[in-house]
Parts: C-alpha cells; structure tokens; sequence
C-alpha cells in the first residue's frame, strides 16, 4: 500500500482490448456466481474502440476486485458488468465501467468509508464475507493514477453500482476482425441488458442484431420490429443475411414449449438455425427445450468466440463465408513498424522483470477473499482451473510453432497472457504480451525462445501457487 501512497507504482503501456479483460474477469469469477446462483453478464458498448494503450493488468485488476466484491455481497439476482465510452478529452478515450449488484446496498452515509483503507462499514458483513478493506482503496489509486476515478452508487437493500473511470489512448489504424459483416442475427431477449449484452457481442465480430417481440401470450406469433419501429408483419427481414436465431430462455416465459412452437410457425425462419442462451443453473431444462427443434445451446454469459463457434456449428452463411486468420494475407498484420515498436516497448519491459516477485500478492488477497468465509475453497478451484488451462495454452503455442502457425500463438499466447494477469502472474503475462506481438506481425518463427522461457516461468509460477505462502 505504501507505494500506492507514494504514488511509486509503475503502469505498463501496451496495446490491449478492453473486451478481452471483461471476458477474463466474467470466467473467473463466474464459478463463484454459479455457486450462489447468481446471473452474470456483461456488455461493451460497440464504439469503445477494439485496440487501446494502458496497463490491461492493472484494469484487470480492478475490474477483478468490484466484480469479485459485487458476488460476494448479493445473495440473489445477478452482476452485471457494463464499458461506457463518453466524451473523448483531448485525443484520449474516455471510459467508464460499471459494475451493477442486486446485493444488500450500502447506506449513503457510509459510502465514502468503502474508499478508506482498513475501514470496514459493516463489522457483522466482515465476520461473513471477510475481507481486510483494502480491495477499494488500492482500486480508486489504481483508477486515479491511468487518469480516472472511482466511486459508488448504492441504496440501502436495493444493490449498488460500482464504477470507474479510465483515460486511454486508442492504437491509431487498429484493425476489427468482421467474422459477421454483413450478417444480422435475430434475438429474442427481454430484459434490456441481456439485450445490450447480446447486441454487444454480435457488434464486435462486425455483425448486425434485430430483436424481436414476443406477443400477447406464448401462444401468438412474435414481431419483428422494422429500424422505423414498425412492424415486419409477413415481410422479410429488411432483405439482409439472417445468420440465426439467438433465444434467451428467460425470453419464453412460463411456457417455453408454447413459445418454441410459435416461433415455428412462422414461415421466414424454416431454415434458420437456433440458438438457446441458457443460464449456468438451467443445463437440465435447456437440454429438454432442445429436443423443441433447437440446434444448440449455450451458456451464459455469452462469450465472443463461443458465440463464432456455434454459428460455424450451426452452419450459417457467416461459418460459410468466414475467411479463417490463418489464411489471411500478411498485409492484414499490423504495420512493420508498429509492431517494432511493440517489441522494443516488450524489451524494455522483459529486462525491468527480473527482479518481480513471480506473484502479485495483492491479487492472489483479493482472489482468496473471492470465496469469502463461506467458500474457502474456491480459491483452490480457480488455482486448479488455471494449472489445467495454461498446461494446454503452452501444449498449443508449441504446435503453433511446429506448425509456423502466427494466427493460433497470437491467440493462445493472449488468452495466456490474460489469465496469467488475473492470477497475479505478471511476468508471465509479459511474456506471452511479446509472444503475442510476434504472432499479430506473422512473425511465430522467431518466437521459440520466448515460448521455451514462457515455459520455464510458468513452471516457477505453478511452484508458487503450491506452497504454502500463496
């Protein structure tokens, strides 16, 4: 805390997407939602801009902290993770993240004590949740010093709502992978957030999403309002590529069946394929709705790559026509130039590591309050979970470079460097940052000393994580 004080602490300043550090977050802590029973979902809003420049760990960070904190203290309902883009100030942009709770709320009084460190607003919420305080304060820091802030909306027994605010840089001519352009996809969502979440997903593959309406009852045909805000009725979908039909399961109401049967009726979508978003507690129910004609089903919340997966499962003409990055041409990498410049910043970086600690304490504290009192070994779990995942992430940056192959290390190396940042493992998050870079600039021929040294650290790393002070 001490160096928090000082204002000592030194941000790293790397290309990153902000959506990839909501879905590392939302898969860490979403065992400990699923335990509680509790509805997780997320949402981007589509013009934060896919490539940034900031310290993608230290966000991580604290992204980690307000969502671990928002399950931790709401016994029923769901978390919500939300990114804002607001008004850019001068050339930089502007976010705000919030994190929303249907928890027990905080009485406004209180509220500015959260940001104290050691203060505790509730002894008795302590003693049954545990934690030592210090999440808050080292996060608002944290907040303040990438040029934001931090701060709270809550009434008491109502939920709260948790934000930060960031100033970035944006990275000039990064490019949006389009798996989607030009395909819409239907959905059928009712509550506005699942919406934004879904629109949010779809949007960042380059897709298009139409929502429809259910009607009266389940019984009834549902709408599919026209951009006027009228309604299609009998005609077509605005003449686009329908790529499929996303169903929320809370969507079909009291009687799912019925719903299913309407949808099937109607004629303009025989031969699209159907997709059933299901909560993590409703795999027993999904699985029976799919024998209703649906052709698959998918757990919430919805990740980006899932979403890809099953539409190439599905068969749509977006799977069709999709152009694998493998096959793309080397032009479609980053400039040479900038990606010289991303290796130089990665040296500088690699050659002030050797003197970090192999762990960064304060997230491993925060990742042991996860579970709280009630759950200590969920701790376990998630350090299980990440040994499990980062031996196969290694096994694939191999047969990547067996196989030459830049677009699979640039993938995996990233999803490593992502949870490596979420565990605390910030030196071998740095590593496979530069593995990455090699694999975006077509370069993984020259990537084999950094994927033999990822390896050495992670074999550190996963000694660490075993003895008895981690």
């Amino acid at each position: 805390m001490s160096s928090l004080e000082a204002g000592r602490i030194d941000l790293e300043s790397r290309r990153f997407c902000i959506r990839d550090c909501v879905e590392s977050v939302v898969e860490l802590v979403h065992p400990a939602a699923a335990q509680k029973g509790l509805e997780l979902a997320w949402c981007v809003d589509p013009s934060v801009p896919r490539a940034l420049i900031g310290d993608d760990a230290r966000v991580s960070q604290i992204l980690l902290n307000l969502a671990a904190n928002a399950i931790k203290f709401t016994a029923s309902g769901e978390v919500q993770i939300e990114v804002l883009r607001e008004a850019d100030l001068r050339g930089r942009v502007a976010l705000k993240v919030l994190v929303r709770d249907s928890g027990i709320g905080i009485p406004q009084s209180k509220q500015e004590l959260l940001f104290k460190p050691f203060s505790q607003i509730d002894s008795s919420a302590t003693r049954k949740h545990g934690g030592s305080g210090l999440g808050l304060a080292i996060s608002r820091r944290l907040a303040r010093l990438m040029g934001g802030d931090m701060g709270v909306e809550s009434v008491e027994d109502a939920g709260s709502t948790f934000w930060f605010t960031l100033s970035l840089e944006a990275e000039p001519g990064a490019e949006r992978r389009r798996p989607l352009g030009g395909v819409t996809l239907l959905a059928l969502a009712s509550a506005p957030f699942q919406r934004r979440a879904i629109s949010g997903v779809v949007a960042a593959w380059g897709g298009a999403c139409e929502f429809a309406e259910r009607g009266a009852d389940a019984r009834s045909p549902f709408r599919v309002p026209a951009s006027d805000g009228s309604d299609l009725g009998g005609s077509d979908l605005g003449g686009s590529d329908l790529g499929a039909l996303l169903i929320d399961v809370k969507a079909l109401g009291d009687l799912p069946r019925d719903a299913l049967a309407a949808i099937d009726a109607e004629p303009r979508l025989a031969s699209v394929p159907r997709i059933l978003l299901f909560a993590h507690n409703g795999f027993d129910h999904a699985h029976e709705l799919a024998r209703s004609g649906l052709d698959l089903c998918l757990p919430k919340p919805l990740r980006r790559s899932t979403l890809l997966a099953a539409l190439e499962l599905a068969g749509t003409r977006a799977a069709r026509n999709h152009q694998p990055a493998a096959a793309a041409k080397p032009t479609a990498a980053p400039p040479a130039a900038s990606a010289e410049h991303h290796d130089v910043h990665e040296d500088n970086a690699m050659d002030s590591c050797s003197d970090e600690p192999l762990l960064d304490m304060g997230v491993i504290a925060m990742l042991k309050e996860l579970g709280g009192a009630e759950e200590p070994e969920l701790f376990e779990e998630l350090i299980e979970l990440f040994i499990k995942d980062s031996r196969h992430h290694l096994e694939e940056l191999a047969e990547a470079l067996r196989s030459s192959d830049s677009e699979r290390l640039e993938r995996t190396a990233h999803t490593l460097k992502s949870s490596s940042a979420n565990i605390g493992a910030r030196s071998l998050s740095r590593l496979c940052a530069r593995i990455e870079q090699l694999g975006r600039a077509c370069r993984a021929g020259e990537a084999a000393a950094l994927v033999s040294m990822a390896g050495q650290e992670y074999a550190k790393v996963e000694r660490a994580l075993a003895s008895p002070g981690a």
